[in-house]
């Protein structure tokens, strides 16, 4: 509920500042949906690649790709509000191809497209498990090629001047850390110290770190060294004042967390690893309002900063609220059906 409130007070504000909340509002749900999204994959391997991760993971990432239906009415007010938000909603295109591809009603149905591919792809793997194999094999493939395209339009084209080949697998990879950060503190936090393999967890975070690193240092030294002003001047927006101490502050963060994740006694400490959990995921806020709140060339002021931070905690309480609640649905699945009915017959 309180979630629910915030956030319709943040959009309410759009009325005095449309362009600040929109970006916002951009910004945070790119946070949120990036659970579901980068769950659905990790569930597609974990169907094709057998091994511990299943037995620790498994319903935690079932409950997660269940959230795709929240992430898909997050995005609304963004569809609403496009000429807020993107420079070339107005803007009379140079390209024929440009012209048909930055438009609205294109923009929308990709979109509109994307979260119907999601929800059929956790529909299949959830109700028909015995079409894993086949799903997940065709579902990756689809998300790799659909999540960099929607990925692309979401964040690249508030900059329609900048574009980078390698900017849709960054993003993927930001979101796979955001996402297992999510599920390692689920399942931490609901197993204590009871969790069997807690090494698993802590591999699986610093393989997503590492792969984040790899990916979105690939992409600097790339536009770098071309040495073209519209790709360079995309990072020479975020590399100076505040923002420039915001990058520093997030790299930091992934850096002392990779080191210490490669330490065994810290793969074996559940409360240390729930807390370089919630490091990473402060690290991804932070990192997802230093992609979208300058944005453009525009001056992301106090006001921008602070929906962003109140559309964060507000998206957030609804997102783990129904999290919860699924993960909770799944466990009750899984459990016998006389002992399913004597659950359900004490909750009535």
């Amino acid at each position: 509920m309180t979630g629910g409130v915030i956030c319709l007070l943040v959009l309410a504000a759009s009325w005095l500042a449309p362009e600040a909340v929109m970006r916002a509002w951009l910004a945070a749900t790119f946070v949120w949906t990036s659970v579901p999204m980068a769950a659905l994959m990790l569930l597609m391997m974990m169907r094709l690649i057998p091994g511990a991760w299943n037995i620790e993971m498994m319903i935690a990432t079932e409950a997660g790709c269940l959230l795709v239906p929240v992430a898909a009415l997050a995005f609304v007010p963004i569809l609403l509000g496009l000429r807020s938000l993107y420079p070339w909603v107005d803007q009379e295109q140079q390209t024929a191809f440009r012209a048909i591809y930055l438009s609205a009603p294109f923009f929308i149905g990709r979109t509109v497209l994307w979260f119907g591919i999601l929800y059929g792809l956790t529909i299949l793997l959830i109700r028909r498990r015995t079409w894993s194999v086949p799903v997940s094999c065709f579902g990756l493939i689809a998300f790799t090629l659909g999540g960099t395209v929607v990925t692309t339009d979401w964040l690249m084209t508030l900059d329609p001047d900048f574009r980078s080949s390698g900017f849709g697998l960054y993003a993927l990879s930001a979101q796979a850390c955001i996402a297992l950060s999510g599920i390692a503190i689920m399942v931490l936090v609901s197993s204590g110290s009871q969790i069997r393999s807690p090494s698993v967890l802590g591999g699986l975070l610093l393989t997503a770190v590492l792969l984040w690193a790899y990916f979105s240092y690939m992409q600097y030294i790339v536009i770098w060294s071309s040495d073209f002003p519209p790709l360079v001047r995309w990072y020479l927006e975020r590399a100076q004042g505040f923002w420039g101490g915001v990058l520093w502050v997030f790299a930091l963060i992934h850096g002392v967390a990779a080191l210490l994740l490669i330490l065994p006694p810290i793969l074996r400490r559940p409360g240390i690893l729930l807390a370089l959990a919630y490091a990473i995921l402060a690290g991804k806020v932070l990192e997802c309002a230093w992609l979208v709140l300058p944005a453009g060339g525009q001056e992301a002021g106090l006001l921008a900063c602070a929906l962003f931070l109140l559309a964060v905690v507000g998206l957030g309480g609804i997102f783990v609220s129904v999290w919860s609640m699924a993960f909770d649905l799944r466990i009750v699945e899984r459990l016998p059906k006389g002992v399913r009915r004597e659950r359900y017959a004490g909750a009535s």
